[in-house]
C-alpha cells in the first residue's frame, strides 16, 4: 500500500544492484548485522530481492548502479527525470 502511493504522488527511481555490490556497499559502511550469524547472507540477500522485484520494477525509472560509477549515475539519473518530465508534460 505505500509503495502504491508513493507511484501515485512522487517519481521514484530503482537503484538497482547486484546482490554483491549491496553487500559490499553495507560492509564498507561498517554494518556488519547483514552477515552476522548468518551462514547464508548472500542467499538470503538474493532471496529478498527477488521477492523485492516485482515491486521495485513499477518505479518510474530503474538505474543499473552496479555498472557504472557516481558520477555516471547522477548524470543517469538526471537524465531519466528530464524525459520522465517530458512525458508528463502537457
Amino acid at each position: 500500500d505505500a509503495f502504491d502511493m508513493l507511484l501515485q504522488r512522487c517519481t521514484t527511481v530503482w537503484l538497482r544492484a547486484k546482490p554483491a555490490d549491496h553487500l559490499d556497499r553495507v560492509l564498507k559502511q561498517g554494518d556488519t548485522r547483514p552477515t552476522a550469524g548468518r551462514l547464508h547472507a548472500m542467499a538470503d540477500l538474493k532471496g529478498l530481492l527477488a521477492e523485492r522485484e516485482p515491486l521495485y520494477s513499477r518505479a518510474d525509472a530503474t538505474i543499473d548502479t552496479s555498472s557504472h560509477g557516481i558520477g555516471a549515475i547522477v548524470d543517469l539519473l538526471v537524465q531519466q527525470l528530464r524525459l520522465l518530465e517530458t512525458q508528463r508534460s502537457p
